[in-house]
């Protein structure tokens, strides 16, 4: 446990910092030393300033006050910013291969040649263990960016736009693993480069070994034949208002395509219930880094939200509930897997930042149906959740005109 001498100075420099960077147009949100998720009692919610500017009263009231005690948010030891508020984006280096020569040398380089005019940050441990980078920019209208990268799986590139990002000094402390986010370069935040052509981002992604980058706003994804929620019932996912209605219309679209196991699935979470066993599917799962059945689940989750045009608060109030019954899985069942636990403190973010954008980081084969993998649907069918998804288009709308007109 840390002392209170040292508790209470972080706070001091956090409230500084949280000061300066939202004084810059920046959201700042409080966040917990044992995980990277915004201080929030049960029961609250945070996603509308995932969506838009604090006003200086819900900083101070929010923010400020929640760093500043000691008592109730003692362990308050963070801070995150929000991507897209401020014209930030964070490249988020996670590095796989903890401490080889070569992902060294490219952080070695990425300050070098970036770091006095670019943000750039590193989780480090107390007993000297090397974690993941970040690199935040300021670009123009980062919420309507999609960047694509491929890379070698030496290390997963996201160019984060929507979601939070928790930033130094931040301390992240869970199961006694104290560890704290540095900055490496000679600015911070509030002064880093405001890249207008996107140049340095495209110079930094490939510094960080991505092999291709594609740049674009709001580019189709590229599996099946996806559409829009801009094309097909945006007017009515707008009045889907409330995670229950979310819920409901993911259930009616499940049973509009002859789900069962996604029905199932969504349901058990409208219970306040999550069951699905964290797997790794690597060998159903075709792309070049290996990808678990809850974020599989969660693609389908999120995407079929997106597509239908629902609120961009609601989304991310959905995702706060899975995390929750995530957390309450793990704990019920003795899980302690550090993979797993980061899986819902970074992994889940990402595959809402993704289907935001019309797109996901992995997703099952065809004729690799992952309900049917986890016996959760009895049909015989080859055809996976996404693929009926996209060749039922109509699916949607049938779905959300029973949810809005309480069919």
């Amino acid at each position: 446990m840390l002392s209170q001498k040292l508790v209470t100075r972080v706070k001091e420099v956090l409230s500084r910092v949280a000061e300066v960077y939202y004084s810059a147009g920046l959201n700042v949100l409080p966040t917990w030393s044992w995980k990277k998720i915004p201080a929030v009692r049960k029961g609250e919610g945070y996603e509308k300033w995932l969506v838009r500017r604090m006003t200086r009263e819900e900083f101070e009231s929010f923010t400020l006050a929640r760093i500043r005690d000691t008592k109730e948010f003692r362990n308050v030891l963070g801070i995150a910013i929000v991507n897209g508020i401020g014209g930030v984006v964070t490249i988020d280096y996670d590095v796989a291969k903890n401490g080889s020569p070569e992902i060294e040398e490219r952080v070695r380089r990425l300050v070098r040649e970036f770091g006095s005019f670019v943000y750039i940050e590193r989780r480090v441990g107390a007993d000297g263990s090397k974690y993941g980078v970040h690199v935040v920019l300021r670009v123009p209208n980062p919420r309507e960016l999609d960047v694509r990268v491929e890379h070698p799986y030496s290390g997963e590139i996201t160019v984060r736009t929507n979601g939070i990002t928790v930033v130094a000094p931040s301390i992240y402390a869970p199961r006694s693993r104290i560890s704290q986010y540095v900055k490496l370069s000679f600015v911070d935040i509030s002064t880093t480069y405001y890249d207008k052509d996107l140049s340095v981002l495209k110079e930094i992604l490939l510094v960080l070994g991505v092999t291709k980058i594609d740049v674009g706003k709001g580019a189709p994804a590229r599996i099946g034949s996806g559409f829009r929620g801009v094309r097909i019932g945006l007017r009515m996912g707008r009045e889907i208002d409330s995670v229950e209605k979310a819920l409901r219309l993911l259930a009616e679209v499940g049973k509009v395509l002859g789900c069962v196991g996604f029905v199932k699935v969504v349901e058990g979470i409208a219970r306040g219930e999550w069951f699905v066993e964290y797997r790794i599917l690597r060998e159903v799962v075709n792309v070049n880094h290996t990808r678990s059945t809850w974020t599989i689940i969660e693609n389908h989750i999120f995407r079929t939200l997106a597509e239908a045009g629902v609120r961009e608060e609601i989304v991310w109030q959905v995702a706060n509930l899975i995390r929750s019954l995530e957390e309450e899985f793990l704990k019920r069942n003795g899980v302690s897997d550090a993979a797993v636990y980061d899986h819902i403190y970074e992994n889940l973010e990402n595959n809402v930042e993704q289907a935001l954008k019309f797109s996901e980081h992995g997703h099952e084969p065809s004729g690799a149906c992952i309900y049917r993998l986890l016996d959760l649907c009895p049909n015989p069918c080859n055809s996976t959740f996404l693929t009926k998804l996209f060749s039922n288009p109509q699916s949607l709308k049938i779905a959300l005109m029973r949810v809005v007109n309480g069919v």
